[in-house]
């Protein structure tokens, strides 16, 4: 690029400040009252190189009727760099917007038409922060009322077509096989889509909430598009590991595209998950955000936060995490974000000064999410099974602050004694069984022989009980829980000889390890041996099983630990995160 001269210069700063001046004018000729919005008239062009031209109008919103008083589809794209932007034309005046916005207007526009849509680039003056603050707030209803929303993920590449092309196959939701066969069978296809789903569009956080708010959704990329259901799909036939080819004979783009899909799974979640916000603050804490306040204001549409969050972008993002955590344990009396803080923050950015029991929601490491597993079964594992302890006492104190300290209340339930880490790896379970020693620990607090729940707890009873379960899904449940079991008890087989207690022939002695509880334990014992005796291979099953759910489950940022002899007398305890 050649250096601009010293007048080439002057003229281009004074055109760029007269066509912000121009913007300035445009809204001043649109002001919004409560619960107005802008809306962007696309005018109708005969050619895509045909410039961009259109009118802002204003609509309203009638929240008592839940209808707004305009008709049109919504925006998603990402800004992409704020200093390479083009001109068009809003209210007859040039205006400069971000070049990905002038490119997806430009592509998105109809021939003999006008489009109709919400762009929060233009509709919302970003100078104008009071605006900003009351229409970010009110974009969980823009998004949600609009007609469709329109997924801009840039201009087309070489494969494009192909890609988009196997997406809109996959719209139509054929079969499970009919659909894994097709992906196995198009190689150009499943790398077009494998390019397109590798986009920086879907590594935004904004995108969370726009996508899951909107009903119907088309993806565009240049002027090809298909719905949006077809990605649905695929994460959905990507997440069944059963139905794709065994992996010796797999071509080899399949499981770049099954990669490619984890970068979508936040985005197919079901809406009923949204009420889960420690989980959704999980699911999306890979997500960037240009402004980090937004990694917390960009869930305001989508998860209930109003009762702890304000968004206001005069405060700084230190104040914005700070206030977030402080009002989340004071309206809930939970401690669970606690989780969070410490917790894989982000390296190499300005330190804000949060007080360590506030999470730097500025990450954006990745969450374990593996090939095989749909993120529905990704969850913070809940060991209270819903009975929380809570902050705030009977006496009436709740979580306070000092400053930077919290101060809460709680009670001393035991001390620790021994730690070892869950990490991924086969012999793991058996140094833990070592470790912990269960020939001669006593009875757990909740009834259960000792070796079960140890068993249920090094895979994080993934299938345990919960309320609400149905009659089908409880004895699903139940069924894989006493596989687990039988597939520990086989694992306890391949310990040393010392590590359990054992019969003479040298099988390991169910009865001693079960101790007081072995008359209450006795069908696990009878299936164990029966299968032993008769069917050695359905065994091998369970303990494959049961190492494959301790693999997928296990990781570096979980322990075990056992206790003293205060008050749990040595029960076995998962410690998620490190902490309590």
């Amino acid at each position: 690029m050649l250096p601009l001269s010293g007048r080439t210069a002057q003229w281009l700063f004074r055109e760029i400040t007269r066509l912000n001046t121009y913007l300035t004018e445009v809204y001043q000729a649109s002001p919004l009252g409560k619960n107005d919005f802008r809306l962007l008239h696309v005018q109708p062009a005969p050619s895509l190189s045909s410039p961009v031209v259109a009118q802002l109008s204003v609509v309203h919103y009638d929240p008592y009727t839940d209808k707004s008083s305009g008709f049109y589809d919504a925006l998603s794209y990402r800004w992409g760099d704020p200093n390479d932007k083009e001109t068009i034309f809003i209210n007859g005046s040039g205006v400069r917007v971000m070049k990905n916005l002038e490119i997806a207007l430009r592509n998105l526009r109809n021939k003999d038409t006008e489009l109709v849509i919400w762009a929060d680039a233009i509709c919302i003056n970003q100078d104008d922060i009071e605006e900003r603050n009351v229409q970010v707030a009110l974009m969980g209803t823009i998004y949600s009322k609009s007609y469709r929303l329109r997924i801009w993920l840039g201009e087309a590449g070489p494969d494009t077509a192909a890609g988009m092309e196997l997406m809109h196959y996959c719209s139509g939701f054929p079969s499970n096989e009919d659909g894994v066969k097709k992906i196995a069978n198009d190689e150009r296809g499943s790398t077009g889509l494998t390019e397109l789903l590798g986009r920086d569009y879907w590594n935004r956080m904004w995108m969370f909430q726009e996508i899951l708010l909107c009903q119907s959704k088309q993806v565009h990329c240049g002027r090809f598009n298909a719905q949006f259901n077809g990605i649905m799909f695929l994460d959905m036939v990507s997440s069944k590991a059963a139905l794709w080819p065994d992996p010796t004979n797999t071509p080899p783009w399949i499981l770049p595209l099954r990669r490619a899909l984890l970068n979508t799974t936040q985005f197919t979640i079901n809406r009923h998950r949204l009420n889960e916000l420690e989980n959704i603050l999980v699911l999306t804490r890979r997500l960037h955000a240009t402004d980090a306040r937004d990694k917390l204001f960009a869930l305001m549409g989508t998860c209930n936060m109003s009762p702890y969050l304000a968004i206001d972008y005069n405060k700084p993002e230190r104040d914005v995490y700070v206030e977030f955590t402080r009002r989340h344990i004071e309206k809930t009396g939970s401690l669970a974000l606690l989780m969070l803080a410490g917790w894989e923050n982000p390296e190499g950015q300005k330190d804000i000064k949060l007080p360590s029991w506030t999470p730097d929601f500025r990450a954006s490491k990745t969450v374990g999410i593996y090939i095989g597993y749909s993120i529905e079964n990704s969850t913070i594992f809940n060991a209270s099974k819903g009975k929380r302890f809570t902050a705030a006492s009977r006496s009436g104190h709740t979580a306070s602050h000092a400053e930077s300290a919290l101060v809460t209340e709680g009670f001393l339930l035991d001390t620790v004694q021994k730690t070892v880490p869950i990490v991924k790896s086969e012999s793991c379970p058996k140094q833990m069984t070592s470790a912990f020693n269960l020939g001669r620990v006593g009875s757990h607090p909740s009834g259960k022989p000792q070796i079960q729940a140890f068993c249920e707890t090094i895979v994080f009873d993934i299938y345990g009980p919960k309320e609400g379960d149905s009659v089908e899904k409880s004895s699903y449940k139940q069924e894989r829980q006493l596989q687990h079991m039988l597939g520990f008890m086989k694992h306890l087989e391949t310990l040393e000889d010392d590590a359990v207690p054992r019969k003479r022939d040298g099988s390991v002695d169910f009865s001693a390890l079960f101790g007081s509880e072995a008359s209450r334990s006795g069908s696990f014992v009878r299936h164990y041996e029966d299968l032993r005796r008769s069917r050695p291979d359905v065994l091998a099953g369970h303990h494959k099983a049961f190492m494959k759910d301790y693999m997928y489950n296990a990781g570096k940022i979980s322990s075990m630990f056992s206790t003293g002899d205060v008050i749990l007398d040595g029960v076995i305890i998962v410690c998620s995160r490190g902490m309590l």
